[in-house]
């Protein structure tokens, strides 16, 4: 985008580490732009940062999916007039925000989109009172982002190996069934979700607004993150052999061929455990915990640089 204002937002704890060097490491490329960055501090900084990122064009997200997160958080308090251009240059663990808006997974070549990209509108999914952009999930999946920090933290790893591992990790160790309730609302032309109250005991629940989650895995080929409804899907509980040998139809996008799979186009739908404890649950990758999540969509409410 020409003759534009970014504000860079960087956080530099992101990919173990390494992403204060990776920034560094294109200050040649940043000194074409016209530009400011700002440094996060702690979990929760980038949304402060970036609802005060008034008079920029393009907000730059560094990090992961859990920053950009973070960034569209603080961007969504910034009225819709105002509200800055999002850009992704993807420095995290899994970058499935970036996968779901289409942009470039090297840092270089995501950083050329800031040069020639154009702004696109995209659906936001709303968990409660947080918004997320690409994914929330329950059950082992929770459980499985739960083991990927602490593996990354042990190990420095990132990427798809690092999901690999925490998913074997929890499929031989202490995998249980996740026990909720579920009302889905569709919108008007899919009579078929009628909002009533159903119970299931279930391996996982993801409602997403793009295809993948956990570094790549097509969890909801199915879904398309701008047609202004979220994927909400959910696999039946099976025993730990069926799941392991569900893992290469998860792999190759192919399990939605299989029985134990749901999956419904959403305008908005609860998750509920149907015990008074909180529920463990992931939103773009960060960990979150309440009984009942409420969610819904937010039809092309963000702007992205693609």
């Amino acid at each position: 985008m020409p003759h534009s204002r970014y504000l860079f937002i960087v956080n530099p704890v992101a990919a173990s580490g390494a992403a204060a060097t990776r920034f560094e490491a294109l200050a040649s490329q940043r000194a074409t732009l016209d530009h400011d960055v700002a440094f996060t501090e702690a979990p929760g900084h980038a949304t402060e940062i970036a609802a005060h990122a008034h008079g920029y064009d393009v907000v730059v997200a560094f990090g992961g999916d859990g920053t950009t997160a973070e960034i569209v958080n603080g961007l969504m308090q910034i009225a819709d007039e105002e509200r800055p251009v999002l850009a992704l240059l993807p420095c995290g663990s899994g970058n499935d925000s970036c996968r779901m808006a289409g942009v470039p997974l090297t840092i270089d070549a995501a950083f050329e989109v800031l040069r020639t990209g154009t702004p696109r509108s995209f659906d936001l999914g709303l968990c409660n009172d947080t918004y997320f952009v690409n994914s929330f999930s329950t059950g082992v999946d929770a459980q499985v982002v739960t083991r990927t920090h602490e593996l990354k933290e042990a190990t420095g790893h990132t990427g798809f190996a690092l999901y690999g591992r925490a998913l074997i990790d929890v499929i031989l160790r202490n995998m249980k069934a996740t026990i909720i309730e579920v009302t889905r609302k569709g919108s008007d032309d899919r009579s078929d979700v009628d909002g009533a109250a159903t119970r299931h005991d279930v391996l996982l629940c993801t409602v997403t607004n793009g295809q993948t989650y956990g570094s790549g895995f097509r969890i909801n080929p199915s879904a398309r993150p701008d047609d202004g409804t979220l994927t909400m899907s959910h696999i039946a509980w099976i025993p730990r052999w069926r799941v392991l040998s569900l893992l290469p139809a998860l792999m190759r996008a192919t399990h939605p061929r299989v029985k134990h799979y749901r999956v419904d186009e959403v305008i908005a739908c609860t998750v509920t455990n149907v015990t008074d404890e909180p529920l463990v649950a992931q939103c773009d990758g960060e960990i979150v915990r309440e009984r009942t999540f409420a969610i819904s969509v937010r039809p092309q409410a963000l702007r992205i640089l693609v």
